[in-house]
C-alpha cells in the first residue's frame, strides 16, 4: 500500500523539483554552479525519503577531487536516485540522449551541462566522449558512466562497452568502480512499484590508468569487470 501511495507523490516531486533546478541553472548559472551538488543530491535524497529507501555508502575515501572516472553498474531506474543522492563534487554524467524525450527531465539535464550520447551513431558517440575528456582535463571533472551501456533489470552484470575505457585512455585519470547493491530487490524487473528498504553504494579502490595501452584494452576491461563481479556474487548476465 505504501508503494502505491508513494509513487504519484514521488513523480510529482521529481518533475517539480527538476523544473525548479532547471530554471535556476538556466537563468542564474553563476548563483547555481556552486550549489549544484547540493541541488542534485536534494533531488535524489528527497525521492528516496518519499519511497522509503535508504542509501548506505562504503569506500567514499576512494573518491578524489580533481579528475576521475566513476564507472557504475546499471540496474534499473533507481540508479538515477542513487547517483543523485551520492553525487560527487565536480560531477557530470554521460547519459543516453533518449532522456531528452522525457518532459522537464531532459531539459534540466541539458541545463546542468550533462553530456548526452547517441548510441546509434558512432561518430556522435565519440564526440561525446571527447567532450567528456575535455571536461576532465580542463575542469578536473568526475565523469559518471555505465560501462554496460544499458540496464540489466535483474542486477546481473551485462557485457561492457569499450567507450568508457577509451575515455580512460584519453584522460589517464583513475577509474573508480561504484557497485550498487539492492536496486533489483527494491524494484523487480518489469515492476512499477518500489519497495522500501536499503541500497548500498560501494566505491572500490581506484585503478590507475597511467600505463594503459590501446593494445591491451581488453585486458583492462576484464580487470575492471572482475572488480564488479567480486561484489555481485559472480553472477553474470548477457554473456
Amino acid at each position: 500500500m505504501r508503494a502505491i501511495l508513494a509513487l504519484p507523490i514521488a513523480l510529482l516531486y521529481a518533475f517539480l523539483y527538476a523544473a525548479v533546478v532547471g530554471l535556476w541553472a538556466a537563468l542564474f548559472p553563476r548563483s547555481f554552479r556552486p550549489r549544484m551538488r547540493r541541488a542534485i543530491r536534494g533531488w535524489g535524497r528527497g525521492l528516496m525519503a518519499i519511497l522509503g529507501i535508504r542509501v548506505e555508502q562504503a569506500g567514499t575515501e576512494n573518491l578524489q577531487v580533481g579528475g576521475q572516472i566513476l564507472m557504475i553498474n546499471h540496474v534499473n531506474v533507481l540508479d538515477l536516485l542513487v547517483l543523485s543522492a551520492v553525487w560527487p563534487e565536480g560531477g557530470t554524467v554521460i547519459y543516453k540522449q533518449e532522456f531528452h524525450r522525457i518532459p522537464v527531465i531532459g531539459r534540466t539535464m541539458r541545463a546542468l551541462g550533462f553530456i548526452p550520447i547517441d548510441r546509434s551513431n558512432r561518430a556522435a558517440g565519440m564526440a561525446s566522449l571527447e567532450k567528456a575528456a575535455r571536461r576532465v582535463k580542463e575542469e578536473g571533472a568526475t565523469v559518471l558512466i555505465a560501462p554496460e551501456g544499458t540496464r540489466s533489470g535483474d542486477g546481473r552484470l551485462l557485457p561492457f562497452k569499450k567507450g568508457p575505457f577509451h575515455l580512460a585512455l584519453a584522460t589517464r585519470v583513475p577509474v573508480v568502480p561504484m557497485v550498487q547493491l539492492g536496486n533489483a530487490r527494491l524494484l523487480p524487473e518489469r515492476g512499477w512499484f518500489v519497495r522500501s528498504g536499503e541500497i548500498e553504494a560501494r566505491f572500490l579502490e581506484p585503478l590507475s590508468t597511467e600505463d594503459w595501452q590501446s593494445s591491451t584494452l581488453a585486458q583492462h576491461m576484464a580487470e575492471v569487470r572482475a572488480r564488479f563481479l567480486e561484489q555481485v556474487d559472480g553472477v553474470e548476465g548477457g554473456a
